[in-house]
């Protein structure tokens, strides 16, 4: 017969099986909490991917998809800085820096490419090949940035980019190229940019039509303009500044019904101690001296 009480009775049964129970709840209960047997420490174990990464410090050649704010400079990159890889997102560098090495000869501050609808704002970018590029890129912002010292074009508009918007920027002491460079570009707006002490000019338009300029600045061009359009019609170029370029402020060898004979419309825009004179032809620039 089994006793009912003591150390081997039934309470003492009872209770062992109660404090069994309790462990084992307990264990279970450790196991779910911490993700189930087998499982990882943290959901993001691994390396993430972009598409799913809002990052606010990304690394050199990151690819960014989403609303993104930079809390610290990136860089020197030995390669490309940053990629734009989604539509309809924003990328504000705060002030902060995305700098390259100065090296590497196809290298990329920011770059897009079939991207449109974005805005890029506030950003830094120096010691690339070239700044800024679009290629195939069109509808999107710019505002306020920087794209000095870099070796050749601080902005690149390349492949048929449209309808951009360009304002409060700056192109400057770039190296071997020009501080805006629009090739086959149509339709976009700058206003209030600045393009000074590049090495050949300060804005380009390479058979580009339909642009508007308005209240940009070109100065100090060392070996060339401050604004050329070569193969280029139907843009317009109203109350911007070129003065002490190496050549002339305005050079455009279009020919058409425009302003002084070439294809482009050119309104109270000036152009004051250029070697060359104020514009080629004259009359592109209110002031010739």
């Amino acid at each position: 017969m089994v006793p009912r009480n003591g150390r081997g009775g039934i309470g003492h049964v009872i209770a062992t099986g109660l404090v069994v129970v309790i462990l084992i709840v307990i264990a279970l209960s450790a196991v779910v909490l911490t993700g189930g047997l087998g499982a990882k420490s943290s959901t993001n174990a691994g390396t993430p991917t972009t598409t799913n990464l809002t990052q606010s410090a990304p690394v050199c050649g990151a690819t960014i998809t989403k609303d993104t704010i930079l809390s610290a400079s990136i860089g020197p990159c030995s390669g490309d800085g940053l990629f734009m890889g989604a539509n309809g997102i924003t990328l504000d560098c705060a002030g902060h820096t995305i700098s390259g090495t100065g090296t590497n000869d196809t290298s990329v501050g920011i770059h897009l490419t079939g991207i449109t609808s974005v805005t890029v704002k506030n950003c830094y970018v120096t010691e690339f090949w070239y700044g800024l590029v679009l290629n195939d890129s069109s509808n999107n912002t710019f505002s306020g940035n920087k794209a000095d010292n870099n070796t050749y074009d601080g902005f690149l508009l390349n492949s048929a980019s449209n309808s951009n918007v360009f304002s409060g920027n700056k192109a400057d002491n770039n190296s071997y190229g020009d501080g805006f460079y629009l090739r086959n570009s149509s339709n976009n707006t700058l206003s209030g940019n600045t393009a000074d002490s590049n090495h050949y000019n300060g804005f380009v338009l390479d058979g580009s039509s339909g642009n508007t300029f308005t209240n940009n600045t070109a100065d100090n061009s060392y070996f060339e303009y401050g604004f050329y359009l070569y193969n280029s019609s139907g843009n317009t170029l109203s109350r911007n500044t070129a003065d002490s370029n190496r050549s002339y402020g305005y050079y455009d060898t279009s020919t058409g019904s425009g302003t002084a004979g070439t294809a482009n419309v050119y309104t109270d825009n000036t152009g004051n101690g250029n070697g060359a004179g104020g514009s080629k032809p004259r009359g592109l620039a209110a002031q010739q001296s």
